[in-house]
């Protein structure tokens, strides 16, 4: 199983917010990229995620990049594993 099959469908996950909470503050994110960034890590795919927020895939795509770049993760996967990395 994959990663995003593990936190697939899931709100809340205390460990994933924490985690998300302690990079967001290293990384100075938007309160939109952390929101972004935490259903990324809950497994959502970007359509999934513009559906939740209510913005478009586009835009999600976009916050997605800012993250990836400010954390300096070159994808998704490296992303989720270096934010939740203790």
């Amino acid at each position: 199983r994959g990663l995003g099959d593990v936190y697939k469908r899931q709100r809340h996950n205390p460990d994933i917010e924490n985690a998300v909470a302690r990079y967001a503050a290293s990384a100075s994110l938007s309160p939109r990229e952390i929101t972004v960034l935490k259903l990324i890590a809950l497994g959502y795919r970007y359509d999934e995620i513009g559906e939740t927020l209510a913005i478009s895939g586009r835009t999600v795509k976009m916050h997605a990049a800012n993250v990836r770049r400010k954390v300096g993760a070159p994808n998704r996967l490296a992303l989720v594993r270096k934010v939740l990395s203790p």
